[in-house]
Order: structure tokens, then sequence, then C-alpha cells
């Protein structure tokens, strides 16, 4: 179950039944029982979702910390600023990517922060506010993203303009699109793309190339 599914788990069974023991059990497992690094993951890839934070859930359900990284990693959460018990080796261990987007967040160096996104595997989903209009940005995030990303994806990369007529970063996405495999992979079908290529479409900066890209990846989805 990942942060959204948890965040949607909630919102239902506040609806339903209200915060019992059971869901302040399952919550709190879904905190302490994986790796503080895949905790954190999903904390920066999800940090809020229909009016909850992940602050508001840790306090409602107080899970206990079973390890230091995760004492941590909860302290940043609720406080929104790494504390005196990120220590040196947890911030370049298992919050490493906390650290790495806490920098990110700072820095106004594009160099700075296309090495950060790389050297600490940061995914889109990961990018603060500040950097997604950021061209140097989405072409550090565009080496490691999948078909699927690629296409939920397409107006951000449009917005910046980093897809430009026979641009690298255009063929680049086009490859991506038309790569049977990746697009299989993605587990997307044939009408989530041409939903996707319907309000690509209406983007101002639409190119007919990745347009027929998006209309060969239906066909390759089935």
């Amino acid at each position: 179950m990942n942060a959204l599914d948890l965040f949607r788990l909630v919102a239902n069974a506040r609806e339903e039944r209200g915060w019992g023991r059971s869901l302040r059990r399952t919550v709190a497992d879904w905190y302490t029982r994986r790796p503080a690094f895949d905790v954190a993951a999903e904390i920066l890839k999800r940090p809020a979702y229909g009016g909850w934070t992940h602050r508001d859930l840790l306090r409602l359900a107080h899970p206990t910390p079973p390890t230091p990284a995760h004492n941590a990693l909860f302290q940043w959460a609720a406080d929104g600023e790494l504390g005196h018990l990120a220590t040196a080796d947890l911030l370049t261990g298992e919050l490493r990517q906390v650290h790495a987007y806490e920098r990110l967040k700072r820095t106004a160096d594009e160099r700075e922060a296309a090495d950060l996104v790389e050297r600490y595997s940061l995914t889109h989903e990961m990018a603060p506010a500040s950097w997604r209009s950021s061209p140097a940005l989405w072409e550090a995030l565009l080496a490691s993203m999948s078909c699927a990303e690629i296409v939920a994806c397409l107006g951000e990369l449009a917005d910046c303009g980093l897809l430009a007529e026979e641009g690298p970063t255009a063929a680049l996405v086009v490859a991506r699109l038309i790569d049977r495999r990746g697009v299989r992979q993605s587990g997307l079908n044939a009408e989530e793309i041409a939903e996707c290529r319907r309000r690509y479409a209406a983007h101002r900066r639409a190119l007919p190339v990745v347009l027929d890209a998006l209309d060969m990846a239906a066909g390759l989805a089935g």
C-alpha cells in the first residue's frame, strides 16, 4: 500500500466508522513495518491528499518508531524540517533522500539541483513546487522516468518549454512513448493514453511528433 492508498483508506474509514483502534493500528503499521528509507520515499512522493497530511496521520496513530531513522523521519514529517534526531549517519543513510529534498528546496543553482536529483535518485513526485518549472531539473528527472510517468507529466514538460520541435528532449520522449516493452510495462491501457493525448493536444505547445507517438503508444497498449 502506497501513501496515496493510505490517505484514501483513512478518508473512507473516517466517513464510514470514524477513527477506531483498528484504523489506528493499520496506520501505525504502515509507518513502522517497512524500512525508514521506503517510508521516507512514500512521504516525499505523496506528502498530502484530500486535506490529510502525514503529520495528521502520525498525530492520530501515535506509531512507536522502531529505529532511530524512523524517529528522525517522524520528527521531520511532523515539524517540516530535519531536527536534532537526524544525525549525520542518517542524513547520508536512510534519510538521504529527505536530506537531498531539503537541500533542493534551499538551492537556487540549477546545476546543484540537477546533481541532487541524479545523485540521490529523486523522482518527479519528489520535486518541490519551486523547481517544477525548471527545464534543467526536468532534464535530470527524465533520465529515469518511465513511460507512464512521462505520459502523466507531458503538460508540465510543455509548460517549462523543454519539449521543442526536433530537440533532443522531444526525441527522448518520443522514443520512450513508442518503446513496445516500456508501454506494456507501464500498465497504461489505450483509453488512458488517449485521454492523456486529448489533454496534451489542448496545450498551446503541443508537438505533432509527440501526438503521433501517443497514438502509437495507444496502439501498443492494446
